[in-house]
C-alpha cells in the first residue's frame, strides 16, 4: 500500500491559473487589479493589499453569481472541487470558427474517440485561447463594432452532460462558459440554476496530455461570495505526462 507521500511523488502537477498580475485582460464593469504595500521591509516585513473582483483572472463561478439564493462560492461542496475532469480538445473548431460553441456532438465524440464514458466531474473545454491573455482586446475578439467574439459553450450541450452525464461543472481556457456572442448570458442562467459550477480563464490546458485527469481547484472561501479567483491544478500521473 502506498503512502501519502510516495501517492504524491507520483503526480504530475500542471498549474492552470494564469498569474494575479497588474494588466489583465477585463470586462468593460471592471475595475483593473490593485496593489499597495501596507507594510515593507524597511518596517520589518512586507504587507501587501490587492483589489480585485470576484470574477477576475482563473476563477470560480458560484449559483449565486445569477442565481438570487444560489448556493455562495464558500457553501460549494469539496467534493466538486476536488474531482476527476475530462479534457476535450477543440482547437481546430476554434480555429475555425473563433464564435464555436461546444456541442452535444463533441461530447459524444469525446467519449467515442477515447473510448471512455462521461460519469459526474468536471468537463473542460481546451480551446487555446488562453494564449490571447497578454493582449486584452485580442482575448475578447473585439470587432469594429467593439462586438465580442470568443468560443464558449452551447446551453444544450452543457444540460445534456449535466442531466446525461451527471457533471458538476464545466470549465474553459476562455474568458467565460458563454460564447462573445450571447448577450443573454443563457449557460450561466441555466446550469447555476441547476447548481452547476463554472471555472473560467484556465491556462497551460495543452501541458495535461490526458483525456481525463484530477482537477483541485481551490477558490477563495469568501463568504457569501458569487464566486472567487481560484487556484488551479491538474493531476496525472508521472508516466501520464506528455
Amino acid at each position: 500500500m502506498h503512502t501519502i507521500s510516495e501517492f504524491l511523488a507520483s503526480l504530475h502537477i500542471v498549474d492552470l491559473t494564469h498569474d494575479v498580475a497588474g494588466k489583465i485582460p477585463l470586462l468593460p464593469f471592471q475595475k483593473p487589479i490593485s496593489f499597495e504595500n501596507l507594510v515593507d521591509y524597511p518596517q520589518g516585513a512586507l504587507v501587501r493589499q490587492f483589489t480585485l473582483d470576484e470574477h477576475q483572472g482563473t476563477h470560480a463561478d458560484a449559483p449565486a453569481h445569477f442565481v438570487p439564493g444560489g448556493a455562495t462560492i464558500d457553501q460549494l461542496p469539496v467534493e466538486s472541487l476536488v474531482t476527476h475532469a475530462y479534457l476535450a480538445d477543440l482547437r481546430d473548431k476554434v480555429a475555425a470558427n473563433m464564435d464555436y460553441k461546444v456541442s452535444i456532438a463533441d461530447v459524444t465524440a469525446f467519449e467515442e474517440g477515447t473510448d471512455q464514458r462521461i460519469q459526474g466531474g468536471i468537463f473542460v473545454a481546451h480551446t487555446g485561447w488562453s494564449s490571447r491573455w497578454s493582449d486584452p482586446a485580442a482575448y475578447y475578439g473585439l470587432d469594429g463594432d467593439e462586438q465580442a467574439h470568443f468560443p464558449g459553450f452551447s446551453p444544450e450541450a452543457v444540460d445534456f452532460l449535466f442531466r446525461n452525464r451527471g457533471v458538476v461543472g464545466v470549465a474553459i481556457d476562455g474568458p467565460s462558459v458563454d460564447g462573445g456572442t450571447a448577450t443573454s448570458f443563457p449557460v450561466h442562467h441555466q446550469a447555476l440554476r441547476a447548481g452547476m459550477i463554472f471555472v473560467e480563464n484556465l491556462y497551460r490546458l495543452d501541458e495535461i496530455g490526458e483525456p481525463q485527469f484530477g482537477i483541485v481547484i481551490a477558490p477563495l472561501k469568501l463568504a457569501g461570495g458569487s464566486g472567487a479567483p481560484a487556484r488551479v491544478f491538474a493531476l496525472t500521473r508521472r508516466g501520464d505526462k506528455p
